[in-house]
């Protein structure tokens, strides 16, 4: 019996946990929350060399690569190749290359699948991770900066959700999480792997000013990897062939010959004999709206566009600069990966680099 007013006269007895036992339990929490992990930097390093690759096409160094499966698939960025058809060779550590074909491409996200083909196996592959990593978590990419080979590099998650970046040499909007990290040509299509040796994504671009990186890095997140390597096709991409700038990124001069109020998107890239231009878009159209949806930040277009299919028909209702009346045409959305890496833009830039 509980004596009233006396709730300390109970007490739940307890049965303490072996020291070792709470240690195992927190080192499992720390393992799997990517805080620290089996294998220390080195061995994480040691099994990248084994695992990595560098691209050669044409017989020229254009990227990094790193292996999926033990029959020769290896995971690239897609920018990298400018033909459907090119000529591909994965340069392994002891010197051998290795032929390649392309087998499939995602320009949604800047990935590619290669095949090795006819090579001795079975090669070793790198896995991916279940879980994203968090903001601010460490990670680590492994590749072949500006020709140094074998180079593993540290950064930071900078966002727990992914963004939209427009990548000027796949011409497309590509979903990617953004890094705190300094990257260099080479290094794309390379890993960005967790301190457990587990991929969390694939080196896409980079941010840059002037054509200098500005720290912030860019890669594709590993559930995009994960259905590549199921499907083993060529993704269908709906696209408008157009990239755009928000509006207070523009100089008050332009910002002057809009009616006051207006909100929108400001057209900065327009692909020659896109979807958008054939349907009459050019360069700084603002463009209000799609299928009556507001558009105010970047991601708000390619996320909508996302979300059809190639061949579905959007309406956009936008404002020429100068004028007070809006326009609304049908847009026939295409299919990004059916159109080249190269080509004529409407004054394209370089927002993204890889």
């Amino acid at each position: 019996m509980i004596a009233a007013g006396r709730p300390d006269v109970m007490r739940t007895r307890t049965c303490p946990l072996p020291r070792w036992l709470l240690l195992l339990g927190l080192q499992s929490a720390l393992i799997e929350s990517g805080v620290a992990g089996p294998a220390s930097l080195e061995s994480l390093y040691l099994r990248c060399r084994e695992s990595c690759a560098e691209v050669l096409v044409a017989g020229r160094h254009a990227g990094s690569a790193w292996f999926a499966d033990a029959k020769g698939a290896a995971v690239t960025a897609a920018h990298l190749f400018e033909r459907p058809d090119p000529a591909v060779e994965l340069l392994l550590r002891d010197n051998r290359r290795l032929n390649a074909r392309l087998v499939a491409v995602d320009r949604g996200h800047d990935l590619a699948l290669l095949q090795v083909e006819a090579a001795p196996g079975p090669f070793k592959p790198l896995p991916l991770a279940r879980r994203a990593p968090s903001a601010g978590h460490e990670i680590f990419q492994f590749g072949a900066p500006l020709f140094r080979s074998e180079l593993l590099q540290p950064g930071r998650v900078a966002a727990t959700t992914s963004r939209f970046e427009f990548h000027a040499l796949v011409r497309e909007y590509a979903e990617v999480v953004p890094v705190a990290a300094v990257m260099q040509g080479g290094t794309s299509g390379g890993p960005w792997l967790n301190r457990r040796g587990e991929v969390v994504g694939v080196q896409s671009s980079v941010m840059s000013l002037d054509d200098k990186p500005v720290g912030i890095a860019f890669f594709a997140a590993a559930p995009a990897v994960r259905r590549l390597l199921k499907e083993r096709r060529h993704a269908s991409t709906p696209t408008l062939g157009l990239g755009v700038d928000e509006l207070w990124q523009q100089p008050a001069e332009f910002l002057a010959r809009l009616p006051k109020g207006a909100q929108g998107l400001v057209a900065a890239v327009v692909r020659a004999e896109g979807p958008a231009a054939r349907a009459g878009i050019t360069r700084q159209d603002l463009l209000i709206s799609a299928d009556g949806q507001p558009l105010i930040r970047i991601a708000d277009l390619p996320r909508f566009v996302r979300r059809h299919q190639p061949s579905d028909t959007i309406e956009l209702t936008f404002l020429r600069p100068g004028e007070t009346s809006t326009r609304s045409v049908s847009v026939g959305l295409g299919c990004a990966e059916e159109v080249g890496a190269s080509g004529p833009d409407s004054d394209a830039d370089k927002k993204g680099q890889p």
